[in-house]
């Protein structure tokens, strides 16, 4: 994870952009991203 390399957190985070190729992968992707980050920034999914 890039953010990490500056020395950043996932506090610092602002806005997340998420690729699927495969939109049936939403919710699995979903599921994964709610354990992974808990005070969600502005996000977007394409």
């Amino acid at each position: 994870m890039l953010y990490l390399k500056i020395g950043a957190s996932k506090g610092d985070l602002i806005q997340i952009q998420i690729w699927l190729a495969n939109m049936q992968d939403f919710d699995a992707m979903n599921e994964i991203y709610d354990a992974w980050i808990k005070n969600y920034p502005m996000w977007e999914v394409l």
